[in-house]
């Protein structure tokens, strides 16, 4: 069974859509010129605009970027149409050509409407959890949310088809009349949503709200995060702890694809895409901000200086992107145990070492509580590679040279081992190579279900949003391990829209193949075998110099070396020889009591909260506004633009 969304209609439909729409413009304009009938130019329109709203997004932005986007396919199509009939009836050419030029007058129109209700709808400043504030989106009636496509590829057949019959019958012109003005009033209904909406979700509106709330709040602690949809997992993997451990915490988030995407969570969420108006809103009592990743717009938070600056992470491993200098602009770098305090100091990327804090990792809490095989009939072998990363000294994914292979080689063992893949959210990114790999894996596993005859269990429903972070949290790992056993011997894909955690995926495995990444690091709380692939780039010998913890592993290569090793271990056909090396490395990367991370960390955040407190009472509190709502006030007229704040921000 696939979980990921690869067999949409709309992406199956994608390139027989692209060509349905090219060729059938090619063969009106063909055979208006050739003098073909006209019904034959009438059903190559046809064909051409019903197949506009299943064109795929990369070929509709390069159709727009080569100046051939739909409002001009679509005019193109009318004046096809107009031409064609006045072709066969000049007297009706009037007729058939005003048709034409409303149809292309409408779109225009629609699109106008609809650029500005855009605009209108979507907030400058979005929560949850923070009071009676609106989301991302302000609610408009659902009508004028179709895309503007789909309402096009509605209307223009009738009226293609409408002024085409004008041939034979002028009552037909009645139809396309009557489609034209249906679409019009849909755009002026549009327009009037737009205007009624006014300016209700603006900076200028939304702030004082937010601000007042979140002097209500009081928040000591925020979780800061930017980057695109799929960065979501970056923040989603410290809400529970966060919950846990510092329960006076904020999600600030600086993109509204990712607060969309974020999971249930019991923290106040604001999401402020705008570099001015996060100034403004100033978060006076914010004392400690935690990074779990390092970008530009960083630079937005980092340059209040009422704020202690820490770098969390989103995993800890022995990848360079572990030790990126950028790192040194933080207050404090926390990791897990001692290696992640090594790393920096082999590195040398200017991170002092009394920066650097041990504060264990609490996201494997749970895992170093499992046993050490699941007890499942059939044992459950979890392939969870990384990316290829941004460039080839980052490229630890083994996808490409070793995925298939790896998946092939188990699939025909004598005896049965379930597989469970789940890819990095960012697989296939940069190398089209990656990509085929991965839709092959995935091909693979659905094929073996299918001559299995497993069924494919439907997506995890969704789990509410409780006050209580405990209750969630227990009914999401419910929902999760429900979902693993509704088909205990099928193949599982699991992918982001699953929802289903890492955690989770741990749980059920028996053995574990990965790369050198921090999926690695947080298995090693579960005390199972695991096996590591061998970068395509890297020998032997360099990667178990850069990465210590393969000395506790399997060492997988694209040759096959390590496969058959890794399926005994698994079946338990062999000795885990590696365990006591497991062990000493679990202490050496999580720390020495994994099981009580969580009293570690907020220890932490409580030290940090109070150091910054001290340090602003030494200022005499003059760095920070005494309330949100005063950062507003004070801030309003001299916040610089976005342009100012990247260039002139400096710690």
């Amino acid at each position: 069974m696939s979980s990921l969304p690869r067999a949409s209609a709309s992406t199956l439909l994608g390139p027989s859509a692209l060509v349905a729409v090219v060729l059938g413009l090619v063969l009106g304009a063909m055979s208006t010129v050739l003098g073909l009938p006209l019904v034959v130019t009438a059903v190559a329109l046809t064909c051409s605009a019903v197949a506009e709203p299943w064109l795929a997004g990369p070929a509709r932005a390069f159709m727009r970027r080569a100046s051939f986007g739909h409002s001009v396919r679509l005019a193109g199509r009318a004046a096809l149409v107009a031409l064609a009939v006045s072709r066969e009836a000049p007297d009706l050419t009037g007729a058939a050509t005003a048709a034409a030029v409303c149809l292309v007058t409408v779109r225009v129109v629609d699109n106008l409407a609809g650029a500005v209700l855009r605009s209108r709808r979507t907030t400058a400043v979005a929560t949850r959890n923070v009071g009676d504030l609106p989301g991302t989106r302000l609610p408009v009636p659902a009508a004028v949310l179709l895309p503007l496509t789909v309402r096009a590829a509605a209307v223009e057949p009738i009226v293609v088809v409408g002024v085409a019959l004008t041939v034979v019958a002028p009552t037909w012109l009645t139809l396309a009349a009557v489609a034209v003005a249906a679409y019009a009033a849909l755009a002026l209904a549009t327009g009037l949503v737009a205007l009624r909406l006014g300016r209700t979700g603006t900076a200028a509106v939304l702030l004082p709200q937010v601000a007042a709330a979140l002097d209500a709040l009081a928040p000591d602690v925020a979780l800061y995060l930017s980057g695109d949809a799929a960065s979501v997992y970056q923040a989603n993997m410290w809400l529970a702890t966060l919950e846990r451990t510092a329960p006076r915490s904020i999600v600030l988030l600086r993109e509204r694809s990712v607060m969309e995407r974020l999971a249930p969570t019991s923290l106040p969420v604001v999401c402020v895409p705008d570099a001015t108006t996060l100034m403004a809103l100033g978060l006076p009592t914010v004392r400690a901000a935690l990074y779990p990743a390092n970008v530009g717009k960083n630079i937005h938070l980092l340059r209040e200086p009422h704020i202690l600056s820490v770098f969390i992470g989103h995993g800890d491993s022995d990848k360079n992107a572990s030790f990126n200098p950028f790192t040194r602009v933080y207050d404090e770098v926390w990791v897990a145990g001692p290696a992640g305090r090594e790393r920096y100091r082999r590195a040398q990327v200017g991170v002092v070492d009394t920066d650097v804090r041990e504060v264990g990792r609490p996201q494997a809490a749970g895992l170093a509580a499992l046993p050490v095989r699941s007890g499942a009939e059939i044992p459950t072998l979890l392939y969870a590679p990384t990316w290829e990363g941004w460039n080839q000294e980052q490229d630890y994914g083994s996808v490409a040279h070793l995925g298939v292979r790896l998946i092939e080689h188990l699939l025909t063992s004598d005896a049965p081992v379930r597989i469970v893949y789940r890819p990095h959210p960012f697989t296939g990114r940069r190398r089209p190579e990656v990509r085929a790999a991965h839709a092959r894996i995935i091909e693979l596993l659905d094929a073996a279900n299918a001559r299995a005859g497993h069924p494919a269990p439907p997506l995890p429903p969704l789990v509410d949003e409780p006050a209580d972070a405990a209750s969630r949290e227990a009914a999401v790992q419910a929902r999760d391990a429900a979902w693993f056993a509704s088909s205990p011997a099928a193949h599982l894909v699991v992918a982001p829209r699953t929802g289903v955690s890492m955690d989770a995926c741990m749980t059920v495995a028996d053995v574990l193949v990965t790369d050198v990444s921090s999926v690695l690091s947080d298995w090693l709380a579960t005390g199972r075998p695991f096996g590591l692939a061998v970068p395509a780039h890297l020998a032997v010998d360099d990667l178990v110099r850069l990465a210590p913890t393969a000395s506790g592993g399997t060492l997988l290569l694209a040759d096959g070396t390590g496969l058959d090793e890794i399926r005994d271990l698994a079946l338990g056909r062999t000795d885990d020889a590696r365990a006591a090396e497991r062990l000493r490395l679990r202490t050496h990367l999580l720390g020495s009591s994994p099981a009580t991370a969580d009293v570690t960390f907020a220890a932490a955040v409580r030290d940090v909260v109070a150091r910054s407190e001290e340090r602003l009472a030494r200022l005499g509190a003059t760095e920070a506004p005494s309330s949100a709502a005063e950062a507003v006030t004070s801030r309003d007229a001299q916040v610089p633009s976005d342009d100012a704040a990247d260039g002139s921000a400096g710690r």
